[in-house]
C-alpha cells in the first residue's frame, strides 16, 4: 500500500502532466489560428484588383517622371544667377506659369493671336504651357518666355515646325524699298523640336548675342528630350550666324 506521501506525489505528477498537455494544446491551437488569420488578413488586404491598380498607378508615375522635359526650379535658379550676375539686376526672376487654351483671358490670348506668338494656332495643340520669367521693378525689358507645345502626333508637330522654319528668314517690307529682318517674332528665339514636343525659348532684345548663347547653354543643360532634334535660331532683327 502506498503511503500518503506517495499518493500525493502521484496526484501532483498527474496534475502537472494535464496542465502541461492543456497548455500545449492551447498554444498549438493559438498558433494555428493566428497563422490562418494572418493568411486571411493578407489576402483581404491585397486583393488582385488592388494589386493591378497599384501596379498601373506606379507605372504611370514612373512614365510621368521619365518624360518630364525639365526641372523648372533648377532652370529658374540658373536664370536667376545669370541675370543677377551678368545683367546686374537687384532681384531674381518672377515666374508665372499658365496653360493657354481657348478659355484663356483676352489679354493672354492676344500674344497668340496678334502678338509675338501669332504663328501658334492654339486649337491645333494638345497642350500649350507658358512660363513667363520677368524682372520686377526695372525699366529694362529682360523677360524670357518658355513655351511647351505638345501635339497629338509627330506629323502635327512636324507641320508646325515646318511653318516656323519657312518663317525664320522673314524680312518685313518697310517703305522706300527697305527691308528689316524680322524672323519669327522680331525678338530672339530658340526653338527645338523632338517627336511630338516643341520647346520655344524666347528672350527680349535686351540680351546680346553672346548673352543669348549663354542662355541657350543654360536652357539646354536643363532640358531632357529624346529623339531626333530640329532647331531654329533667330536673333533680334538680324539673322543668326
Amino acid at each position: 500500500m502506498q503511503s500518503l506521501e506517495g499518493i500525493i506525489m502521484n496526484q501532483l505528477k498527474n496534475i502537472i502532466s494535464i496542465a502541461i498537455l492543456t497548455v500545449f494544446i492551447l498554444f498549438s491551437h493559438s498558433c494555428l489560428s493566428d497563422g490562418n488569420e494572418s493568411k486571411t488578413k493578407e489576402v483581404q488586404a491585397i486583393p488582385i484588383e488592388e494589386i493591378v491598380e497599384n501596379t498601373d498607378s506606379l507605372m504611370e508615375r514612373i512614365i510621368t517622371q521619365g518624360t518630364e522635359l525639365f526641372d523648372l526650379n533648377q532652370l529658374k535658379w540658373d536664370l536667376d544667377s545669370f541675370v543677377m550676375n551678368v545683367k546686374r539686376t537687384q532681384l531674381p526672376f518672377e515666374l508665372n506659369t499658365d496653360t493657354v487654351n481657348i478659355n484663356s483671358s483676352d489679354k493672354d490670348l492676344w500674344a497668340f493671336q496678334k502678338g509675338i506668338f501669332e504663328l501658334i494656332n492654339i486649337d491645333s495643340t494638345k497642350q500649350l504651357v507658358r512660363h513667363h520669367f520677368s524682372i520686377p521693378k526695372t525699366k529694362r525689358i529682360l523677360r524670357i518666355y518658355l513655351l511647351e507645345l505638345q501635339y497629338s502626333s509627330i506629323q502635327e508637330s512636324n507641320m508646325f515646325f515646318k511653318k516656323l522654319d519657312s518663317r525664320k528668314d522673314y524680312e518685313a517690307d518697310l517703305t522706300g524699298g527697305y527691308f528689316m529682318y524680322y524672323g519669327l517674332t522680331g525678338t530672339t528665339d530658340y526653338v527645338i523640336k523632338s517627336n511630338e514636343t516643341i520647346l520655344w525659348f524666347n528672350v527680349s532684345c535686351q540680351y546680346t548675342k553672346k548673352e543669348f548663347k549663354k542662355l541657350i547653354e543654360i536652357f539646354r543643360r536643363n532640358i531632357l528630350l529624346k529623339g531626333n532634334e530640329e532647331i531654329i535660331k533667330c536673333f533680334c532683327q538680324q539673322k543668326y550666324e
